[in-house]
């Protein structure tokens, strides 16, 4: 096997387990076909989600967009590895979790929804302390 298709391999199994790679950098072949791959997955996630309706669909859609908000940032930390690269990623899954739980509070009413809300944003803070501090 080539270095670079040995180095996509890595990465393509790195990304779908979460494990980011911070050892060993991208080679920019493999950050250009990790990128491809990247928004080539989110189409085919939107695709999936165009089947849907309602809220189930725009929970769906946030999920899409949150899952590849993390890849790319996931394949940026790769390329070019540094603690704000990481920070960046942190950040990145924090704010995908939230938009994909602010979605979800959007079949409640009142009371329920208000609460559901105010526990997306706690979680929200949470994580984006937790992506400061690392």
């Amino acid at each position: 096997m080539t270095k670079l298709t040995t180095s996509i391999i890595a990465v393509a199994v790195c990304v779908a387990f979460g494990v980011p790679v911070m050892a060993q950098t991208l080679p920019r072949d493999g950050y250009h076909a990790a990128r491809k791959r990247v928004a080539a997955e989110y189409d085919m996630d939107k695709a999936r989600c165009a089947r849907l309706e309602g809220n189930a669909r725009a929970v769906c859609l946030a999920d899409a967009r949150g899952q590849a908000k993390v890849a790319r940032a996931e394949v940026e930390a790769q390329y070019h590895p540094s603690e704000q690269a990481d920070r960046s990623l942190r950040v990145a899954k924090a704010e995908a979790d939230y938009a994909v739980a602010r979605e979800r509070c959007g079949t409640q009413k009142g009371d329920a929804k208000s609460a559901c809300v105010t526990r997306a944003k706690a979680a929200l803070k949470h994580g984006m302390a937790h992506a400061q501090n690392g």
